[in-house]
């Protein structure tokens, strides 16, 4: 008989304890990091207050099940000694106790995300022991005292904080004396109530107590109102089924009238007290609010299991009445009841200081840096729309979902005591679900999707799914285990769709039933190696060997939130579609959306007439810059620009005085200054979004650290430190793959390369990938490298491992399906290719255009090239 007593403890207790210790084990999520965000931020939800509402779930659940499932008549009538019986119960929930905190104790102090002081540790210490003991107690005599598991819920969290008004109150004065005192204090009650729930649990009787059901009382008008013959009699059923909804949780709404009082005597202590003397106690007081976030698992547990433990379900599935009338009225009103309690008391008492504080990063910095930018303004003030109203719905959809899952586990018990396990781990795994959905990259190999497509799929379905099997449910009046098998193939069916649509979606499988890319006309430029094509500052020139130059700045289309979601943005040229720079006799140009300068064949240095603010659609007027005719080459973009001379010596047209939140006084307006004293430099080179410079002997030199002292110091702020890697590359043909420690370059032999990345920038370890040598360019986006070779192919290539690790891990695949490409460079997070016949193509391989600002799009990138124009569209055709 013993033996039989302990499993069918064992059983009782099982369920909760398995969810307990799941959520003990987010402790391990548990971080001091200030900057969170928001799905990090309700991590400390699990930890913090889910794992002691499991454990109060299991102090209610050693004598609660019995109360609810009616067996506890059966129990006291077992041939054993109450007080075996009693050990046994108490024992088993007492170990199963020690449990879970051991196991939550011993994760939280080896959690390295944590560092505490030794106060803080203490303090963590003693409330980890007295809110089990605590709860340990008042779980038992209150569920033995009520015989209402709801009513004992309550009674066992609001009667501990009741107990702490008056110490924190008296204890004011002498702050070190509050963490004894509450030692002190709920060790007794602790004790004392353990006593009083065993001498309860000795003299229990097959009746409850005489103190009646915990409900409103009966007003004479609304029983009038209720039974009033003027009520249509076809609105009578549906009246009569609200007022049988509110009386079904009535319960509630006293505990909710309980939960208000104490509410504002806790405002009035934060108050008037000065100090609490722990933070234990100051963080229970601040965060008391969060009380109201249990009301919707209990109403939403209680909606329909309540009905089934009382017998009433099957009554109300034979009134007139349609039986999904019935049934959304029930949800309808769990849910308002829920959204009431839960959301808007809270707000009332605390007003808007609890909701979350949702920031998106960087938007402040673009702001000052960019503040006389449109396409910049207007981003910023999308975003910042999407701030607000995620700071509005978030508590509004924490709230909705807690009372779903808690509505749907309700429809698969027998009593409300039953279906708050299943309910709390509904909540934990939704909540695992919607953070690991955010993170799938990390999960799979393979990004099956990024940003929020996931959710605006898998959101509907899964409530259309979840709507569907409560209403299945509730139509039944017998629950069993086959029908929690049909629920969990149908949910674990949805899901597979949602992944399976999510993903197809997302890689845009449409793609795959027409062409990929249109024809081409007919050739009119030359071989690829006659033609140079370089990125600037959001913007490109293509230079001919005639010296003509072609350019023209881009943007991408109107910020729009439909934009930022799908990833469909199109970038677009300015200057009109492009323009043809004045003259036939350019050596090195450099342009970008804000200047242009360039120099001729004659060595002549040319700027523009005044300065130019984006978006313009004009070419710029250039005048020249000084008598000077010795310059050689110009590299640079915005508001600097290096230059070189013929006599080999570095100079640079900069200023040190521009506020950035004045208006662009044009590069025309600087300075020339000479850099260094060095007259052995040979070019500049553009490497990926590095300035490189190339000295006469081969060897290249990039910005470095100051303090290291074979630097060669240029001036106050630039210091050149040697750059190993970057030695006989090809300018513009660098680019450093997202993630990874390497960095891939073409060189001047044709051979595609990779260096290792990182400092010392001196160290070489280039090696070669793959055996061709007819490479001619290199560009790239995100984690994908294309290269142009000789014969006008694009490829693009493949790193599945590192290069130095494993040579043969690299493979390129061909990416169009023409052979008449004539140079490609990379710019905003694409890569630029033109064609034989003139025309200009964007190929976007990452979708996340706004990585800074973590909004990756909702789409994965199109396979298809975007066109933007051609060339020889231009004013003037050289």
């Amino acid at each position: 008989m013993n033996t039989l007593l302990l499993k069918k403890e064992i059983r009782l207790l099982l369920p909760s304890f398995i969810v307990a210790i799941a959520i003990a084990f987010s402790v391990l999520l548990l971080t001091d990091d200030p900057n969170l965000s928001v799905f990090q931020a309700l991590v400390f939800v699990l930890p913090i207050i889910l794992c002691p509402a499991i454990l109060l779930m299991m102090a209610l659940d050693s004598f609660g099940r019995e109360i609810s499932a009616g067996t506890f008549s059966n129990l006291l009538s077992q041939p054993i000694s109450r007080s075996r019986i009693w050990w046994t119960k108490t024992l088993l929930l007492a170990a199963a106790f020690l449990l879970i905190w051991m196991t939550w104790w011993f994760l939280f102090i080896n959690n390295k995300n944590i560092v505490l002081s030794p106060k803080e540790l203490r303090e963590a210490f003693i409330s980890s022991i007295l809110i089990p003991v605590v709860i340990f107690s008042g779980g038992l005599w209150t569920v033995l005292l009520l015989r209402q598991v709801a009513a004992a819920f309550w009674f066992t969290l609001l009667i501990p904080a009741a107990i702490t008004l008056p110490i924190v109150s008296f204890a004011e004065k002498f702050p070190k004396l509050i963490e004894p005192m509450l030692v002190i204090v709920f060790g007794v009650y602790s004790i004392a109530g353990f006593i009083f729930a065993r001498w309860l649990f000795l003299r229990a009787q097959d009746v409850q107590w005489t103190g009646g059901n915990i409900a409103l009382p009966e007003f004479r008008r609304l029983g009038k109102v209720k039974t009033s013959s003027r009520v249509d009699s076809v609105r009578r059923p549906r009246a009569a089924l609200v007022f049988k909804e509110l009386q079904l949780h009535q319960s509630q709404f006293v505990m909710a009238g309980v939960l208000a009082v104490f509410h504002l005597a806790v405002i009035l202590a934060r108050k008037f007290i000065g100090t609490f003397g722990s933070a234990a106690v100051e963080f229970v007081y601040f965060h008391f609010w969060v009380l109201w976030f249990v009301m919707p698992l209990l109403i939403g547990c209680a909606a329909v299991a309540e009905e089934r433990k009382l017998g009433t379900l099957e009554s109300q599935l034979c009134l007139p009445v349609r039986r999904r009338t019935q049934f959304f009225m029930k949800l309808f009103f769990a849910l308002l009841f829920s959204v009431t309690l839960s959301l808007a008391m809270p707000l009332l008492f605390e007003g808007t200081r609890i909701l979350p504080s949702i920031e998106i990063k960087a938007l402040n910095d673009l702001s000052n840096n960019f503040p006389h930018d449109p396409f910049i303004l207007g981003l910023i003030k999308n975003l910042r729309f999407v701030g607000q109203l995620l700071t509005l719905l978030l508590p509004l959809g924490i709230v909705a979902v807690t009372a779903m899952i808690s509505f749907y586990a309700s429809t698969l018990s027998r009593n409300t005591l039953q279906s708050l396990a299943p309910a709390v781990l509904g909540i934990l795994v939704t909540f695992m679900m919607l953070v690991a959905s955010a993170e799938a990259q990390r999960i799979f190999p393979f990004p099956l999707w990024r940003g929020w497509l996931i959710y605006l799929i898998g959101v509907p379905v899964m409530t259309l799914t979840l709507l569907g099997l409560m209403y299945w449910n509730f139509k039944r009046v017998l629950i069993g285990w086959k029908t929690w098998q049909r629920n969990a193939v149908v949910f674990v069916a949805s899901l597979a769709f949602v992944i399976g649509i999510t993903t197809a979606i997302y890689h845009r499988v449409w793609e795959l039933l027409a062409p990929i890319e249109p024809a081409h006309g007919a050739a009119r430029l030359a071989s690829p190696a006659s033609v140079k094509m370089q990125s600037f500052g959001n913007g490109i020139t293509i230079q001919f060997p005639d010296g003509t130059v072609w350019s023209t700045i881009f943007e991408p289309s109107a910020p729009t939130l439909g934009t930022m979601l799908s990833g469909n943005w199109k970038i677009k040229p300015l200057f009109g579609g492009g323009k043809f720079l004045e003259g036939t006799n350019w050596a090195s140009v450099a342009v970008d959306y804000s200047s242009a300068i360039g120099i001729q064949k004659d060595g002549s240095l040319w700027v523009p007439e005044k300065p130019r603010i984006r978006p313009s659609t004009a070419t710029p007027k250039l005048m020249r810059l000084g008598q000077d005719d010795d310059w050689k080459q110009v590299r640079g973009h915005f508001q600097w620009a290096f230059l070189l001379k013929q006599d080999g010596s570095l100079w640079r047209l900069s200023t040190k005085e521009w506020n950035r939140k004045k208006p662009w006084p044009g590069i025309e307006a600087f300075d020339l200054q000479r850099l260094g004293t060095n007259d052995d430099w040979a070019e500049i080179l553009q490497l990926e979004w590095n300035t490189v410079f190339r000295k006469t002997d081969g060897r290249t030199w990039m910005q470095g650290s100051r303090s290291d002292t074979n630097n060669i110091k240029l001036d106050e702020e630039i210091s050149l430190a040697r750059a190993e890697r970057f030695d006989g590359l090809k300018s513009g043909s660098s680019f450093y793959i997202d993630g990874r420690s390497f960095q891939l370059g073409v060189g001047e032999d044709g051979k595609l390369v990779a260096a290792v990345l990182g400092y010392p920038l001196r160290q070489k370890q280039q090696i070669q990938i793959g055996q061709e040598s007819n490479w001619l360019a290199l560009a790239g986006s995100g984690e994908t490298a294309v290269t142009l070779k000789a014969d006008g192919s694009l490829w693009k290539w493949n790193f599945a491992d590192d290069p130095f690790t494993n040579p043969n891990a690299a493979t390129a695949v061909r990416l169009s399906k023409h052979s008449d490409w004539i140079a490609i460079a990379d710019e905003f997070g694409s890569v630029i290719s033109l064609a034989g016949d003139g025309s200009l193509w964007v190929w976007q391989f990452d979708s996340r255009y706004f990585p800074q600002l973590g909004i990756p799009p909702s789409l994965g990138a199109s396979r298809k090239p975007q066109k933007i124009g051609n060339i020889f569209d231009a004013s003037r055709v050289p």
